[in-house]
């Protein structure tokens, strides 16, 4: 068992960091941004640092990334924030933070962004030395729905970077791009190419990979995250739920209007198809032939970890092996009934799915 902690001790280091003013960051914030939720659970989530929402607040996780988080722990652990402590590594908002500018002088970061600013700033190289460094891009990835700005400082000159001292910003999506060649030798000897995206970047730019995967002939599923599908255009299939479907499409009042929307994204994005997941109301999926509903398995409802990853893995076996969707769907539906019915991350055997 952990060693549960020293509450009036926790009390006082929040009332020490309410307090604080040792660095700049107490120049930007409106209140610090200590933690919330229960001390003593066994499970903490612990971010970055607070966003504007939070720092008027006062509280962790409460702007978009916040609500992504109590969709997900509802979702795939079963609980609210109630059961659990959420604090952020910085207790003051980052957003404003001061850079220094070569200069001397001092401006918000989130300034500098907006603006491109593509001057010198100061910069601590390799040796812990202060030195003046020059910015040379602003690309961005996506994190729960917001573009956030990746800094790298270069303390040295060589043969693929810029020059001495220069500062970079880069983003998670090069790793992807440089499995561009291994894919294309791989994708020929499988059935079907799942994309499982969570919203951390590193699929920012997967619009090749489906375009192979479709050209080799291949189905390309993808259980997508955040409001934008331009990056996924093309795929045969995508599994939103309920509540990463509205993101996109926003709330809808009717079956009808539901279609409308699903119809206009598939159309705007080239999908073959959505198939969304609704929870204790079933699934629907939306092709060039309508709008298919089943209903879900009447079970009880232990854990519904794992259910969305259950769900396309098994839709995605059943097209490899040569099914439409409109049958591998209810087959799917049947796997993912399955996990929901037992505790923690758990899997659907053969047996059970097609008992």
């Amino acid at each position: 068992m952990p060693e549960m902690p020293d509450l009036p001790a926790l009390a006082v280091l929040r009332d020490e960091v309410a307090g604080c003013t040792r660095c700049a960051l107490a120049q930007s914030r409106t209140q610090t941004v200590f933690g919330v939720g229960d001390p003593r659970a066994a499970l903490m989530f612990v971010g970055e640092g607070p966003g504007r929402e939070e720092d008027l607040r006062g509280e962790p996780f409460v702007g978009r990334s916040g609500r992504l988080l109590d969709t997900l722990m509802v979702q795939e652990l079963g609980f609210d924030r109630s059961r659990c402590y959420i604090a952020n590594t910085v207790k003051c908002l980052s957003g404003a933070t001061p850079v220094q500018l070569a200069d001397g002088s001092w401006a918000p970061v989130g300034h500098l962004v907006r603006a491109r600013y593509a001057g010198r700033v100061r910069s601590v190289d390799r040796a812990g030395r202060l030195v003046a460094a020059r910015v040379v891009g602003w690309p961005a990835s996506p994190l729960a729905s917001r573009r956030v700005f990746r800094l790298a400082t270069r303390a040295a000159a060589g043969p693929e970077l810029d020059g001495p001292g220069e500062t970079r910003l880069t983003a998670d999506h090069e790793v992807l791009t440089g499995m561009l060649s291994h894919f294309e030798r791989t994708v020929p000897a499988c059935g079907a190419v799942v994309f499982s995206d969570y919203g951390k970047g590193g699929l920012t730019h997967i619009s090749d990979m489906i375009e192979r995967g479709r050209a080799a002939g291949k189905p390309v599923l993808v259980d997508p995250k955040g409001g934008d599908y331009a990056r996924y255009a093309g795929a045969s299939v995508v599994t939103p739920n309920r509540t990463e479907l509205t993101q996109v499409i926003g709330p809808w009042s009717s079956e009808q209007q539901l279609e409308e929307r699903v119809a206009n994204l598939r159309q705007a994005h080239r999908l073959d198809a959505v198939l969304l997941t609704r929870s204790e109301e079933g699934m629907s999926l939306f092709d060039a032939d309508g709008h298919v509903r089943i209903g879900a398995q009447a079970r009880e409802v232990f854990d519904v970890t794992g259910a969305g990853d259950t769900v396309i893995a098994a839709l995605a076996a059943m097209l490899a092996a040569g099914l439409s969707l409109r049958e591998a769907m209810p087959i799917a539906n049947r796997a993912g009934g399955v996990v929901v019915g037992k505790f923690g991350t758990a899997t659907a055997s053969f047996e059970e799915v097609f008992r």
